[in-house]
């Protein structure tokens, strides 16, 4: 129950903070750059090495990313070989572990039936982020309703 709460909590705050393009009211700078520093002090989030970027959109390999972080897997996805049989993954791009780990767990899926595109540099939309992150908790929710199940 701790770990559930905890997952709750951190996606509340990754929602909060590095959605903000879903937001009707945009966040203050302060506000985003601090909410980024407390995600980045739970190691949710680590930055490009130039920093945060918090005015860039989520793609699919970041949110991939922070999925396997959120749900303690970390380590676990980043050691992950086995590679998805989506046709767009860049060969040894730094996202294929997480992605592949994503898929494997159930926690994103790819494009059409069967799914063989991922479109890891595609922005995430509200409804994609939604579905994910119910995933992630254990839900399975039709693509239809997951906006209103969020």
């Amino acid at each position: 129950m701790k770990r559930v709460l905890s997952l709750v909590l951190v996606l509340v705050l990754v929602l909060g903070t590095i959605m903000p393009a879903f937001a009707e009211e945009a966040m203050t700078t302060a506000a985003v750059s601090q909410a980024t520093q407390e995600l980045a002090d739970y190691g949710v989030i680590v930055g490009d090495g130039t920093g945060y970027q918090e005015e860039k959109e989520l793609s699919r390999a970041e949110f991939a990313v922070i999925l396997s972080q959120l749900y303690g897997q970390k380590d676990t996805a980043e050691a992950y070989e086995f590679v998805a049989s989506f046709t767009d993954l860049a060969e040894n791009a730094w996202y294929v572990p997480y992605v592949s780990y994503a898929a494997k767990m159930n926690w994103m899926n790819g494009d059409a039936a069967p799914a063989t595109t991922f479109r890891p540099q595609d922005t995430m939309s509200a409804q994609e982020v939604n579905a994910m992150l119910l995933k992630v908790l254990g839900y399975n929710i039709p693509w239809g309703s997951v906006n209103a199940e969020a």
